[in-house]
């Protein structure tokens, strides 16, 4: 439960609020706020407290509160870290409490520096519930002003030498000052949601059109490296049968050669030269047959395997922009040809789906090899999802994984981001390896793997 809690508040903030907002076009607004509120505050300390028969103690704690109340202000220019933001208002909450204590009867002196924390709190503090309870506080403080003011029977906006206004009239001046405050909240959060959707609205079409770019990149990349291996294939095979025909039909020649001029003096002779060229046309057809299997199994393999994620990983960075941290492990150059083609497939739409549905920024895949296992761990920094629907990318990982024999686990991360894990059992093929279960009919569904370390815990 608590972890769901955690969770729902972590994507909560993630899609309204980035974690590092960018506050660096606020500072000159806000420092022109800062400098008319103080000015305000200043007008109104001379009218409230210059004539006033008051000790001068008095004046001068008022005047350090201020002072304390400025000198934080400026300080938030130089700050950069959310929480330290945070904390420095805080500060300067103690010191609206404690002059607002101090001066309860002159709203003039308060008033001004509440409106500039409204300003400070409202375009440098991102944070939901951190900005949400400081404007709670602030609204509660003008209220609890309010009410001294009406019901103690003092008035808190009449200066020496002027007659008091009605209790009614400054109920209705409360009500106005907390009906302004709070506009000014809603409109400042309404103008950052807008413009944080518009950013993120933006970013979905960029996301858009670098996956296009991205997979028409890849298609002239796959069009050429088929030309090219074509090409190679063309001339190793033209090598090929030139060696081999060539050695072989020499021979034949000069054994055939032979045999027409022992002719019938000979006939032992002659057996074994026609024997020999026998031999030799066997073993010609022979080297012709391994170089063509051979060839063939070249042009299989020749663009699969790492090489092949490697390319589009390296692609998939420099057209979208997303980091891509790949990592191969133990394993070998490549695998058969079935299990390169579902590697490659599976890579190629995680690294979409990251982009696509994720938002993310970094892609992380490993890929290790334990206990005749393959195991692919993939993770984005993405917003993750709050309910998996499994649509035609997942649904056709799901398809390749379990023809091979594998398990594949998809959910969001506990470290947030979106992760899949997938497992498939290999058995060695030579040099290197394949998957042990290899469907030979439709639908053969076999059950999923038992990951590595399930299997030691259960032995």
């Amino acid at each position: 439960m608590h972890t769901a809690v955690r969770r729902w508040i972590v994507q909560l903030r993630d899609r309204r609020f980035p974690r590092r907002p960018d506050t660096s076009r606020f500072h000159t607004p806000l420092l022109v706020l800062q400098l008319l509120g103080y000015a305000a505050a200043g007008a109104g300390f001379h009218m409230s407290l210059a004539q006033r028969e008051t000790a001068a103690y008095y004046h001068e704690t008022v005047m350090v509160y201020i002072i304390g109340i400025a000198a934080a202000s400026l300080l938030l220019h130089l700050l950069h870290s959310p929480p330290a933001i945070r904390s420095l208002l805080a500060v300067k909450i103690l010191f609206l409490i404690l002059i607002t204590y101090t001066v309860t009867d002159f709203l003039l002196i308060p008033l001004p520096l509440i409106m500039v924390q409204q300003a400070e709190t409202s375009l440098l503090d991102r944070h939901l519930i951190g900005r949400t309870s400081l404007h709670l506080a602030l609204l509660l403080g003008i209220v609890w002003i309010g009410l001294n003011s009406t019901l103690l029977g003092r008035n808190a906006f009449a200066p020496v030498g002027m007659d008091p206004i009605p209790a009614l009239g400054t109920l209705l001046i409360l009500i106005l000052l907390v009906f302004l405050a709070t506009a000014f909240q809603l409109l400042a959060s309404y103008a950052y949601r807008y413009r944080h959707y518009y950013q993120l609205s933006r970013q979905q079409e960029t996301s858009l059109d670098n996956l296009s770019e991205f997979n028409q990149r890849l298609q002239r990349w796959a069009q050429t490296a088929d030309a090219q291996s074509a090409e190679r294939e063309r001339n190793r095979i033209s090598r090929e049968l030139h060696d081999i025909s060539g050695y072989m039909f020499t021979n034949l020649i000069a054994l055939m050669d032979a045999a027409i001029s022992t002719g019938n003096r000979n006939p032992q002779q002659l057996t074994e030269l026609l024997t020999n060229a026998r031999k030799q046309a066997q073993e010609g057809l022979q080297e012709t047959r391994i170089a063509l299997r051979k060839q063939r199994e070249v042009r299989h393999g020749s663009d699969s395997g790492l090489r092949t994620i490697h390319k589009i990983t390296s692609i998939f960075q420099q057209v979208t922009g997303t980091t891509v941290e790949l990592h191969f492990g133990n394993l070998p150059a490549s695998f058969d040809t079935e299990l390169n083609r579902s590697l490659y497939r599976i890579v190629q739409e995680s690294l979409t789906n990251a982009i696509r549905h994720g938002k993310a920024s970094q892609v992380s895949l490993h890929f290790w090899i334990h206990q005749d296992t393959l195991i692919i761990n993939i993770h984005d920094n993405g917003i993750g999802s709050s309910e998996i629907h499994k649509g035609i990318g997942l649904i056709g990982m799901e398809e390749r994984t379990r023809r091979l024999g594998g398990s594949i686990e998809a959910g969001n991360a506990p470290e947030g981001g979106f992760r899949l894990y997938i497992c498939v059992p290999l058995v060695p093929h030579g040099s290197t390896y394949r998957a042990r279960h290899t469907p030979e009919a439709e639908g053969d569904q076999p059950a999923p793997v038992t990951p590595p370390q399930e299997r030691e815990a259960r032995t």
